[in-house]
């Protein structure tokens, strides 16, 4: 990992831990703007929660796999190779450099931040 520390912190807020601390910032941002579009829709939240889960992929390809499955074939527009073989090699620069730490024996651990929502129709 760059920065030499392991822990992905560096002083200008790049790196994982940077990385964190932006998305929960976000996270708290989206929270407000769900909470307001429910009410809008004439819903009062009961509960807004973020939940991370953790997916394993073997390697790069699968997770390719997973983003046109997850994303209904709509991950790229116009010359879909060329984009996928630029994304897969940045990829896998990513995971042998900064995100170092997400590669293990079990394969690539990657979080996904989940917004659950509970609400009641007024």
């Amino acid at each position: 990992m760059e920065g030499g520390s392991g822990s992905g912190r560096q002083p200008d807020g790049r790196g994982i831990a940077g990385f964190v601390q932006r998305t929960r910032l976000q996270m708290r941002r989206d929270r407000r703007r769900e909470r307001a579009m429910l009410e809008d829709a004439g819903f009062v939240a009961r509960m807004l929660e973020v939940r991370t889960f953790v997916s394993v992929f073997r390697d790069v390809a699968q997770i390719i796999d997973f983003l046109q499955a997850t994303t209904y074939g709509e991950l790229a527009a116009g010359d879909r190779a060329g984009y996928y073989a630029s994304f897969r090699d940045a990829m896998e620069a990513l995971l042998a450099g900064e995100y170092a730490d997400r590669v293990g024996s079990d394969g690539i651990r990657l979080e996904r931040y989940i917004l659950l929502a509970i609400a009641d129709k007024r």
